[in-house]
């Protein structure tokens, strides 16, 4: 099977004092690029919006995209149009998805979620790859309560399953451990 790219955007968009309602159409575009510079994936999300502005004078709401990608390194950008301001924005990084099915142990990217965090205006799907559902934000209080979700894979030719070891580590901003666990993933954990 082929690995699955997990990309959660999140927009956040002041607008005008005394609106009452925001009607607009944003189109996110994910474009994959391989290390040559080849085009191999290019999918388009629309988020078609019909809401009321928050407290603060915004509009906050998430789009989420899956990409299908064999394993290797990729360049991704990620451009977001405003179809009625004609207001473009993009974002560029680089992902490397493992090779899951080859690796002798691999562990998928981590998802923060926050399950208590206001639901945001959602659009698209990641399908049922992530049971959580996943947050961009990166900076939290100490009340927040922050659940992280990763999967853990063994492949190679073996085809003999052997427990596994995952040590979880949380530090803080001077690098001291905050959290320091280890959990052995029986065989059974393995499907």
């Amino acid at each position: 099977a082929t690995p699955s790219l997990m990309i959660v955007t999140e927009l956040t968009e002041p607008v005008a004092l005394g609106t009452t309602r925001i009607v607009q159409r944003m189109d996110l575009r994910v474009l994959a690029y391989s290390e040559r510079g080849d085009v191999r994936r290019d999918i388009t999300e629309r988020a078609s919006l019909d809401q009321a502005p928050t407290s603060d004078d915004g509009i906050r709401y998430a789009v989420m995209s899956r990409l299908d990608l064999e394993p290797g390194w990729y360049g991704l950008r990620l451009v977001a149009h405003n179809a009625g301001s004609d207001k473009v924005g993009s974002n560029e990084f680089d992902v490397h998805v493992p090779d899951f099915a080859h690796d002798a142990v691999s562990l998928s990217g981590i998802a923060l979620s926050m399950p208590e965090q206001t639901p945001l205006t959602t659009f698209g799907q990641l399908g049922r790859v992530v049971p959580v559902v996943p947050t961009a934000l990166r900076r939290f209080t100490t009340s927040d309560r922050v659940v992280a979700f990763a999967r853990v894979y063994q492949g190679g030719a073996d085809e003999i399953v052997l427990p596994v070891t995952l040590t979880v580590q949380l530090l803080d901003a001077a690098g001291q451990a905050v959290i320091d666990t280890r959990e052995s993933l029986g065989p059974d954990r393995f499907d």
